[in-house]
């Protein structure tokens, strides 16, 4: 069944058009909301689709420590002594032309 659009510009020939497109938006809107219900709406009751999930045993969690003795922190707890900077140290306005 194709559809033949009219190419007529008056008002009536634009109705029509508009009625076939609300009525294609509508049946897509209705395979969308078909889809989606069937997508969520499924029978959860179903043993066999959902496995009930086993506990497992937490098991313990040991962090060793004696990383942290290692020379090279040592090295960063005492960093080195503030650099000096010299009191002058280029111009005075650096924006004036030489």
């Amino acid at each position: 069944m194709a559809f033949i659009f009219s190419r007529e510009k008056t008002l009536g020939g634009q109705r029509k058009i508009q009625q076939y497109m609300i009525i294609a938006l509508l049946a897509v809107l209705l395979i969308t909301a078909f889809i989606l219900w069937k997508g969520f709406a499924k029978d959860r009751s179903s043993k066999g689709q959902y496995a009930t999930p086993r506990v497992s045993l937490v098991k313990k969690v040991e962090i060793d420590f004696g990383v942290l003795q290692n020379k090279i922190f040592e090295e960063l707890e005492n960093p080195p002594s503030a650099i000096s900077i010299p009191q002058q140290s280029g111009r005075s306005n650096p924006f004036i032309p030489f």
